[in-house]
């Protein structure tokens, strides 16, 4: 920092319209700054009182609370991706943490997502986890949506018909073919 006043200079240039013309003004303002005494350095006080639970700053608020989950359903959905890619790999060519968790049935293992490649197409949905394919298969959740889908918008899913070429592909690895889905 220097001891001698600054100058800036700062410059605008302004169109000003009169019928139909233009004039191109430049503008030219020149500022000095004193020069500042050091702040006058005060202990810091620090407390230890902890806070109190009725405090208005520590409550969440519903936009807070809607910012976190948003946050969380981004990342989440991103990885889901990641994770369905990871149940079409072979353990050889999964990061050795992947097949840790397959293992352990936090994330759907291979064998576990083919179930939903084999007819009648129309199960094991899930493709994170798996935990809940059991309950939602016996439950019919996805064939409610698979409905809804139908009536409301047209769209008929794929596991209604039998399977084409416009959705089939032979695996590299071994002459199981496997059947792209949506999810």
């Amino acid at each position: 920092m220097s001891i001698l006043p600054q100058h800036h200079r700062l410059h605008r240039t302004t169109t000003i319209c009169h019928r139909h013309r233009h004039h191109n003004h430049r503008v030219y303002c020149a500022t000095t700054t004193p020069i500042k005494t050091r702040p006058k350095l005060e202990s810091l006080v620090i407390n230890t009182t902890p806070p109190k639970i009725e405090d208005p700053s520590l409550k969440s608020t519903w936009s807070h609370r809607a910012w976190v989950a948003t946050g969380c359903t981004t990342v989440l959905a991103s990885l889901a991706s990641s994770f369905h890619a990871w149940a079409h790999g072979t353990k050889s060519k999964l990061p050795p943490v992947v097949v840790a968790l397959q293992d352990a049935g936090v994330l759907v293992s291979r064998s576990q997502h083919a179930a939903h490649h084999r007819p009648p197409y129309n199960n094991n949905y899930c493709i994170v986890s798996g935990v809940w394919n059991r309950f939602l298969d016996d439950h019919k959740v996805f064939e409610a949506l698979e409905m809804v889908l139908f009536f409301k918008l047209g769209l008929r899913p794929r596991s209604w018909s039998e399977p084409n070429s416009d959705w089939t592909e032979e695996a590299e690895d071994s002459p199981v073919t496997f059947f792209h889905d949506t999810c």
